[in-house]
């Protein structure tokens, strides 16, 4: 079931550092970490999409578009433990469009080290420049890396499509993973 901006816009939000308290299966949304730059040397780009060919006499634009590759490709590109207690995940976001995408919403479902369900995060990236790769980081307060087997993306909002259109924001979205955790649709 396919979440919409609205009722995203409508589910509480907290930061993790202050959801201490709160159940396990309360929603919240991860906050980007401001406050240490990846070393460039340990981030590096996901490899450009292969450069599109022209349509073939009598092809349709849309076969065209599927031989360019994803619109957006979402890396989980590292996790790194912060202190007292906690964990920091890298993400890398590509726009491949030749158009910017302001605000990209991806609903992520965190699985503990049992594969039990732990919690809802909502992570908001913001302004993705066309054709640009950006790295975000965000924080996962009173949760150790290790205590995190997989990451689902439950759902992809905001990526710069009217809503209703086909294909959705999360077919457009191509999930990449350099980590040992699963990140998976």
């Amino acid at each position: 079931m396919a979440v919409t901006t609205e009722e995203m816009s409508r589910r509480p939000r907290f930061a993790p550092r202050r959801a201490a308290g709160l159940a396990l299966s309360a929603w919240m949304v991860a906050v980007p970490a401001f406050a240490q730059e990846p070393p460039a040397a340990q981030v590096p780009p996901p490899a450009p999409p292969p450069a599109a060919a022209e349509p073939a006499a009598g092809a349709s634009p849309q076969d065209a578009d599927e031989k360019a590759g994803p619109e957006i490709v979402l890396q989980l590109n590292n996790l790194q433990p912060i202190q007292p207690s906690g964990c920091r995940f890298t993400f890398l976001a590509t726009n491949n469009r030749d158009t910017p995408i302001e605000r990209l919403g991806v609903e992520l479902v965190v699985f503990d080290a049992q594969r039990q369900v732990d919690q809802f995060l909502v992570l908001e990236f913001t302004r993705l420049a066309a054709r640009k790769t950006k790295v975000s980081q965000f924080d996962l307060a009173e949760r150790s890396c290790s205590d995190v087997s997989q990451l689902l993306v439950n759902d992809v909002v905001n990526c710069g499509i009217e809503e209703g259109a086909t294909p959705t924001c999360a077919e457009r979205v191509k999930l990449d993973n350099l980590t040992d955790i699963q990140l998976a649709y």
